[in-house]
């Protein structure tokens, strides 16, 4: 049985690559959004060409909504290592993995979790784990302890997955009154 596992230096890339597609797909969406004022735009009388100012002021506007939508995602989990795998939302990010690092089938595992909240949210009141296959329509036929271990940090013990499939990893997370669902999927054979 194999997960498939991304190094923190891949996954740094990745969050890199996105932020920078994101970046150049809405100044793309933004400079062909403003021809129409810049073709007939009147003349700037600071002079240079026409609509300059509308265009600089739309990049602008650009640059500021990717660094607030990347603030959402600047909590970073204290939990930290090659087989750590990250579950994100705009309130939360949850950084969990497995004790052993494969899960296996049809034995007890554990699940060491750091949840994170961001910037400005409320803090986390309590959080539950459970795991279902999507396919099958159930879940597992245990259900897990939870014990926090203190600063976000959290151990759940007891997991089995008992089947061979697409399992998926569910993590919500109480807090302010409302729950968040975070979930990840994984292959276990």
């Amino acid at each position: 049985m194999r997960i498939g596992r991304q190094s923190a230096e891949d996954r740094s890339q990745n969050e890199r690559t996105r932020v920078h597609s994101v970046f150049w797909f809405l100044s793309s969406v933004l400079w062909f959004a403003t021809f129409p004022f810049r073709r007939f735009a009147p003349p700037s009388p600071y002079g240079g060409r026409p609509g300059y100012a509308h265009r600089a002021s739309c990049a602008a506007v650009t640059l500021i909504a990717i660094v607030a939508a990347d603030a959402a995602h600047a909590c970073v989990p204290s939990l930290q290592g090659d087989t750590v795998r990250v579950m994100r939302s705009a309130a939360h990010a949850v950084a969990w993995r497995s004790e052993p690092a494969v899960i296996p089938l049809g034995a007890h595992f554990t699940v060491e979790l750091a949840v994170c909240v961001a910037d400005g949210r409320v803090a986390v009141e309590s959080v539950v784990v459970d795991a279902e296959m999507p396919e099958h329509r159930h879940g597992m036929n245990y259900r897990p302890g939870l014990s926090s271990l203190g600063g976000g940090r959290y151990r759940a013990e007891g997991l089995l997955f008992h089947m061979p499939g697409r399992w998926r990893l569910i993590v919500e997370v109480r807090a302010g009154g409302s729950v968040e669902r975070l979930t990840d999927d994984l292959m276990v054979e």
